[in-house]
């Protein structure tokens, strides 16, 4: 596969192929054959378009360095501000925390290589709504998420990314 790719899965069945479109200050736009988009950022989807519920970020965390500060402490927390398309809602608070569930041996599905990633738990709660939930994130020793598993929206199944290849400048 020639382009920077992964797969989406939705409700742990339906699955697309989503290819990056671009590359903006970091992040990485994703497309699917369909016009549906993501935005991402080290893994975390911080902007869609097309889902039945959209969601866009003002603030977000870098997965990233959360899972270096992590090296160093048991629990870190972030509030940051979203909002959501159906409703249409208007910027709400999002109190996040982050922990290290542990460690496993990842395999990449394109070319079977097996490696060691840490698993990082990301709890959230938007007060104002009363929604919460947890999401997780596969991230290799270099700060890489090949693999998350989040819930995009009040009342929406999780949302699985797994990266196929990986983007390289």
């Amino acid at each position: 596969m020639p382009y920077a790719s992964l797969i989406l899965s939705r409700d742990e069945s339906r699955q697309a192929l989503l290819i990056l479109s671009d590359e903006i200050d970091g992040r990485l736009l994703w497309v699917d054959s369909v016009g549906g988009t993501l935005l991402e950022s080290s893994g975390k989807i911080v902007k869609s378009y097309g889902l039945e519920n959209d969601l866009e970020y003002l603030s977000y965390p870098n997965i990233s360095e959360i899972r270096e500060k992590l090296l160093h402490a048991d629990e870190i927390l972030t509030s940051h501000l979203f909002k959501l398309s159906n409703p249409v809602t208007h910027y709400l608070q999002i109190e996040l925390s982050y922990k290290i569930l542990g460690s496993e041996i990842y395999t990449r599905k394109i070319d079977d290589k097996s490696f060691e990633v840490q698993i990082i738990e990301e709890s959230f709660m938007v007060p104002l709504i009363n929604w919460e939930g947890k999401n997780l994130y596969w991230i290799d020793q270099l700060g890489q998420t090949w693999k998350t598993r989040q819930i995009l929206s009040p009342n929406s199944g999780y949302v699985t990314t797994e990266i196929l290849k990986i983007y390289q400048k």
